[in-house]
């Protein structure tokens, strides 16, 4: 080790035999160790981590959205508009706050059998009702009307006035041994039924008649009986 010391680095003048001609030996070692040094940098591919986990990052939320599970879907039953359900009237009797909901039935009928029942919107539980023709008192407001299990949506109820619901009924002729069933126009909901005659109070517009497993589509129109 001494002896390439001192042929690399003599001590004095005396020393330096042929010290001009190692000198230019000495520098292309030094210069070629530093250009293979920098080779050596530049073929290293760079950490991966980063990139790898960015990428992670960035695929981690769309994963999450996607195996995210959807919210059950909440089946809506078609029902009937009070747009062309109700007529609404002022009433110069009523006083202070209250309306009236109103269901007068066609003269000289009995649909005592007709339950009607008067909802808060979405609400299950109803607020008032009760069989045949029928007037409520009622606060201002929207609610939603059932007769024979069909239900009106967005009934209007203002003070001082009359909302008449428009109404008929369904007269149908039968033996007594015979079903009859009235679904709704879907065919599959169930409004009204029994054996025999059937005198039945519904709101206007179609209904089906079900009897012995077949149908037929009849219509209801205001202050009306349709005969069946």
């Amino acid at each position: 080790m001494n002896h390439w010391l001192l042929y690399l680095f003599p001590s004095s003048p005396s020393n330096r035999p042929g010290f001009h001609n190692r000198v230019p030996f000495f520098v292309l070692l030094v210069l070629t160790a530093c250009f293979l040094l920098q080779c050596q940098n530049q073929e290293d591919p760079p950490s991966p981590t980063v990139a790898s986990q960015s990428t992670t990052d960035a695929v981690e939320p769309e994963h999450s959205a996607a195996s995210s599970p959807s919210p059950p879907t909440i089946p809506i039953v078609e029902t009937q508009d009070s747009s062309s359900c109700c007529d609404i009237v002022a009433n110069p009797d009523l006083k202070g706050r209250l309306g009236r909901l109103v269901v007068n039935f066609p003269e000289g009928t009995n649909p005592g059998s007709t339950r009607i029942d008067v909802f808060k919107p979405g609400e299950p539980k109803a607020l008032n009702g009760g069989y045949g023709g029928h007037i409520f008192d009622l606060l201002p407001g929207i609610y939603e009307i059932e007769i024979s299990k069909k239900r009106l949506v967005g009934v209007s109820i203002q003070s001082a006035h009359d909302t008449r619901v428009k109404v008929g009924v369904l007269k149908v002729y039968a033996g007594g041994s015979t079903r009859i069933d009235v679904v709704d126009v879907d065919g599959q909901s169930p409004l009204a039924g029994g054996f025999g005659d059937q005198t039945i109070g519904l709101p206007v517009g179609p209904v089906q008649v079900k009897v012995a497993g077949q149908m037929e589509t009849v219509t209801i129109a205001e202050g009306k009986v349709t005969e069946f």
